[in-house]
Order: structure tokens, then C-alpha cells, then sequence
């Protein structure tokens, strides 16, 4: 069949047929892998209905964004959508001010050698080190099911020491600051329902070192 413009088209245009490739990207620098496509589709227009953002890609990956159908005559509409697939993990390294932190305490006893009080005290100080940042993925419609990390840190609560935080390491390093946890977004678009969380870690070892 013909439309006004002149052009031929052939296929089932009730449903939505792909009009050229599929054109990937990769988002991320130091990770290889091209996460992110787009295609152009073409359908009529009395069997266009709006994509669902988190619906399956033709290859792979679920719908991320679409585009505003454009008119090519005889009924037919032309759009353009974008997908997303669930990223690996992946890291970067980059300096940071960690806040280290020393307790001290110090037992005050009677005279006749029965201890009944300690005294707590913390200190703090900026540590420029080595940080490991690690970008993690999650395709989900319940984001607060993903676990976020906090870093351990000495409080004193009426007199008494407190460690709160997680225990979380990787490959023996601790957490340094709370995870972020929001959705992935590419050149503006939130790509369908993944979710990234990011967590830094540092080097206990290298921060007594430091210390």
C-alpha cells in the first residue's frame, strides 16, 4: 500500500513494526556494554496506543521513553522509542575527605577499686583517601526493597558509646558514606523502572595507616 507521501509500505500496520535498526549506546565510560537502544516504529493511527514505560524491548530491555507520533499520511504514524537494559555493576575510583573518627574512654574509679563510671570521648578528623565509588542496578517497581548501606560511625548517647552503621564490605572495605539509591537516569530520560544505587567504600587498613 501507498500513502499521500508516495511512499510504500508493507506489513501488518495494526500492530507497531520497526522502521529501521535498532541504534545503541553506551552510557557509561568505563563500562563497555551499550545498555541503552533506540528505534523508530511505524503503525496506523486508530491502533496507536502509548507504549508502558518498563514494557519488554524488540531487543532486549524494557521501554524507557517515546516520542510524540508524527503524521505520514494514509493513516499511518511514525515514532520513535527508547529502551533500556538492566546495566552490570560496575566502580570508579576517586579521592575523598573521609571524617575518621578516634573514642577514647576513661574509667573513673572509687578508692577502693570498684569502677562505676566511664567516660566517652570522640574524635574527628578529614582524611584525604582513595575511594572506591560502586554502581549497582535493579529493575523493580518496589524500590524500597533495595537494601542501602550506612557507614559505621561512634556516637554517645547519655553517656554511653554507641557504634551505628552497617558491617557491608567489599573485597575489605567498609562503607563510607549512606548509598544513594535513585533512578537511572541517561541524557535526561529515567530509563524504565531500573533503579541505581551508588556506595563509596574506603580502605580501613589504609586509613590507620593514614591515621
Amino acid at each position: 500500500m501507498s500513502n499521500s507521501t508516495g511512499l510504500f509500505y508493507d506489513g501488518d500496520y495494526r500492530l507497531a513494526l520497526p522502521c529501521g535498526p535498532a541504534i545503541f549506546e553506551q552510557p557509561f565510560d568505563q563500562d563497555p556494554g551499550r545498555y541503552v537502544y533506540s528505534q523508530e516504529f511505524v503503525q496506523f493511527l486508530s491502533n496507536y496506543v502509548p507504549g508502558v514505560r518498563g514494557a519488554p524491548g524488540p531487543s532486549g530491555g524494557f521501554l524507557a521513553k517515546e516520542s510524540t507520533p508524527e503524521d505520514l499520511g494514509g493513516g499511518l504514524v511514525k515514532f520513535k522509542r527508547w529502551f533500556a537494559k538492566l546495566p552490570s555493576s560496575h566502580q570508579q575510583w576517586e579521592n575523598f575527605a573521609f571524617n575518621y573518627q578516634w573514642w577514647q574512654s576513661k574509667t573513673n574509679q572509687e578508692d577502693n577499686g570498684v569502677f562505676y563510671d566511664i567516660e566517652y570521648k570522640i574524635a574527628e578528623t578529614p582524611l584525604y583517601v582513595p575511594s572506591l565509588l560502586q554502581f549497582d542496578y535493579f529493575n523493580t517497581t518496589t524500590p524500597g526493597a533495595i537494601p542501602v548501606y550506612a557507614p559505621k560511625r561512634f556516637v554517645i548517647i547519655f553517656e554511653t558509646l554507641y557504634v551505628l552503621g552497617d558491617t557491608q564490605t567489599l573485597n575489605g572495605m567498609m562503607v563510607a558514606e549512606a548509598s544513594q539509591l535513585h533512578p537511572w537516569v541517561y541524557n535526561g530520560m529515567q530509563m524504565a523502572n531500573i533503579m541505581e544505587r551508588v556506595t563509596r567504600y574506603v580502605n580501613a587498613l589504609a586509613l590507620t595507616a593514614t591515621a
